[in-house]
């Protein structure tokens, strides 16, 4: 049996036969087998599983402590929430699971395991002061090749629904991970792409949708193609505000790889990102498009090495998609600067602007207002001077003090009230983040909870059925219906009519 189905859970090849099989009638195609049970191909009753299951239980399971052993299968509401979460198998989301991975956790991988979200959602939403570190646990060994024993295999998003919970990594650094061609999870294949070997070495985005990065770090990761990030089949994650260093490819592009895929990526900084292909006329670049279509506005990239004869650092960048940005060697499309942006590499985060920089003010906040968060990747103002700055990271004096930025106070409605048997229940959402509405009794007791969830800044409708966790109609009176998370709290009294 190969190395890699017993490492990904595989059962073993136990029903060898010395039995003639008797297949029925190869001439016509049926290879079936008459004269061997369990000769050939098997029926299996229930589909395989690659990996161990977890323990799943009926509501989500937060488990605090200083350490956490994890792996299998999470098929239900799941918080990791301990100082460092070891991974010691595959973890796979499925089937609508939410994952949540609390600020400040280190989520550190002993072997070649990985974390694949399957039909599922994962929140792994860290501060700047506690970010959540994913990483390998012989990150001090990791090297620049295919020596796979000091790494991880990286995050996964496959196939992942729109109309799913969406995925958020935010403040997190992603580190010491490869993608290893026939060394990864085998999972069946199903409707939508299949994650390609070798590709994307710390973040590999397959066929899915409401995939958001922002604000992370990616740093000494590794793949064929996409040494930090592999995009694919269709798939259109927004990307904004990170770092990506000390990335490599061994192909293409050592910080993306873009493969039939419509990527935005804003004001990110890619810098010192290394790929070496086997021949200087394979044509690549740090950022490696191929049939895409990504969106690239106030990025900078500069100082990748390539190994391709010409040095891209973009390959195939179009003017028409890029705007605003410090491309080396690129002087099209509009506010397009081709100038050193003169990165500190001392600095903490590295890679910040210096005071003389041609790209401090060079972007154009108009431009990305939708997409661009109020705080940058060191948690400062994001717009300090006369317009946003390039890249990942805003200037400023560090002698200057900005006070937080004025978040407008959470407002609950709920219409109509009283109500039989729904009600509407609306809130405006100041800032994005984590939101848990709630449903009490006048004693206090917890009867529903509506959601516990990302949500973006906007306005945002549920309806309350009148009915509690377990789907039974409550009695009629009076109800707390109570808001917390981003931007604060709010509640609101309602009445059930009989």
């Amino acid at each position: 049996m190969p190395a890699a189905w017993a490492e990904a859970g595989a059962a073993p090849w136990n029903n060898i036969s010395g039995v003639d099989p008797g297949l029925r009638d190869p001439a016509q195609g049926d290879f079936r087998a008459d004269g061997a049970t369990g000769y050939g191909c098997r029926v299996f009753a229930e589909p395989v599983r690659l990996i161990k299951p977890l323990p799943v239980g009926p509501r989500p399971v937060s488990i605090v402590r200083g350490r956490l052993d994890v792996g299998g299968t999470i098929a239900t509401d799941t918080v990791w929430d301990a100082a460092e979460v070891r991974v010691t198998d595959d973890v796979v989301v499925v089937a609508g699971a939410r994952l949540t991975v609390a600020a400040g956790a280190r989520v550190v991988f002993p072997g070649y395991h990985g974390l694949t979200v399957l039909d599922g959602s994962l929140q792994a939403v860290g501060t700047p002061d506690a970010p959540i570190v994913f990483t390998s646990e012989r990150a001090d060994e990791w090297t620049p090749d295919y020596e796979y024993r000091a790494a991880w295999r990286g995050l996964g998003f496959l196939n992942v629904p729109a109309v799913r919970d969406s995925s958020r990594l935010r403040w997190c650094v992603l580190e010491c991970a490869k993608a290893i061609p026939e060394r990864g999870l085998r999972i069946p294949r199903g409707v939508g792409g299949v994650q390609t070997p070798g590709t994307g070495g710390a973040l590999s985005v397959v066929g899915t949708s409401n995939l958001l990065v922002d604000r992370c770090i990616f740093r000494r990761n590794l793949a064929e193609r996409g040494g930090a990030v592999a995009v694919h089949y269709g798939a259109a994650p927004l990307l904004v505000g990170n770092l990506f260093h000390d990335n490599h490819a061994l192909l293409r592009g050592a910080g993306l790889f873009a493969a039939y895929s419509y990527p935005l990526l804003i004001h990110n900084t890619f810098t010192a990102n290394s790929t070496t292909a086997p021949s200087t006329f394979t044509r690549t670049g740090c950022i490696d498009h191929y049939h895409s279509r990504p969106l690239h506005v106030g990025q900078i990239v500069w100082d990748n090495p390539n190994s391709y004869h010409e040095g891209l650092q973009i390959r195939e960048v179009r003017a028409f998609y890029t705007r605003y940005c410090a491309i080396e060697g690129f002087t099209g499309g509009e506010g397009c600067l081709d100038a050193d942006p003169r990165l500190d590499p001392q600095s903490v985060p590295p890679f910040a602007l210096s005071p003389d920089s041609p790209a401090v003010d060079a972007g154009l906040a108009a431009s990305v207002a939708t997409w661009l968060p109020a705080r940058d990747l060191t948690g400062g103002v994001r717009v300090v001077g006369a317009d946003v700055d390039m890249g990942a990271q805003e200037f400023c004096d560090p002698t200057m003090v900005f006070p937080a930025p004025a978040i407008a106070a959470m407002r609950l409605s709920s219409a109509p009230n009283p109500f039989n048997p729904r009600t509407t229940l609306s809130w405006n959402q100041p800032a994005a983040g984590h939101i848990r509405l709630t449903i009490h009794d006048l004693a206090g007791r917890q009867v529903r909870v509506l959601t516990d969830a990302w949500r973006a800044q906007g306005m945002h409708r549920l309806v309350w059925n009148g009915r509690d966790d377990v789907g039974r109609v409550v009695p009629a009176g009076s109800y707390i219906t109570r808001i917390r998370g981003a931007g604060g709290e709010a509640h609101v009294k309602i009445m059930l009519l009989p």
